[in-house]
């Protein structure tokens, strides 16, 4: 299960904790269509949430951020 969102950063600072409600335990969320400057930001949030940062990427000036919710 997976649950994926490409809004802007601070928008998804706001939806947060409602987002993270649905990443169920082994479940992903990703986050696309993010500017490189708030992935630190946005990892902090999310990770603040209990999701775990999977991966990153970035293409010139645009970042994607995969997380995961820990088993158990």
């Amino acid at each position: 299960p997976c649950v994926v969102a490409n809004i802007e950063a601070p928008i998804l600072t706001a939806l947060a904790a409602d987002l993270s409600r649905r990443v169920a335990a082994g479940g992903t969320l990703y986050l696309a269509g993010l500017l490189v400057e708030d992935g630190p930001a946005l990892r902090a949030v999310f990770e603040a949430e209990g999701l775990r940062l999977a991966a990153e990427e970035t293409e010139g000036e645009w970042a994607r951020l995969e997380f995961f919710r820990p088993l158990g």
